[in-house]
């Protein structure tokens, strides 16, 4: 204790360390809670999605016959120890789907990065949509599956 006592730099330091940690766990907190408040989304098909755009992208697929597989773990590979959930799984033409609607977060972001780089490694097609073009999605959507 006696080291603490006559060490301004190490108190301040362990100040600003321990602020730091409380302010990880507030953000952690907030951002789980925000994508808990938002499952209220229903679909067409009686689905409850994190988002309107992934209503809206669920209710394209619905809409156009798309069988569609939302947020469940998969594995990218037999060989892949590591598990993910893509927003949403095309099975009988095998593409993901993912809706960034949180972009512009810095940790979302950075999982963003590292979903992205698993695709990529494993040659699974990914359709990207953002939050920006929402009223994109259908006409986006259209293209890229070739509807």
């Amino acid at each position: 204790m006696l080291v603490i006592k006559h060490n301004p730099e190490l108190i301040i330091f362990l100040g600003l360390f321990l602020l730091s940690v409380f302010f990880y766990f507030i953000s952690n907190h907030h951002f789980k809670k925000r994508i808990k408040e938002n499952l209220s989304q229903k679909t067409l098909r009686g689905d409850s999605v994190q988002s309107y755009g992934e209503k809206v992208i669920a209710d394209f697929l619905f809409k156009n016959k798309i069988e569609y597989v939302y947020d469940k773990p998969v594995r990218l590979s037999i060989r892949q120890r590591t598990v993910i959930r893509p927003d949403f799984y095309l099975p009988v033409s095998d593409i993901y789907i993912e809706y960034w609607g949180m972009a512009g977060n810095e940790e979302y972001d950075h999982k963003s990065r590292w979903k992205k780089n698993l695709y990529n490694k494993f040659k699974k097609r990914l359709i990207d949509l953002y939050a920006h073009q929402v009223k994109s999605i259908p006409s986006i959507l259209k293209k890229e599956l070739g509807l």
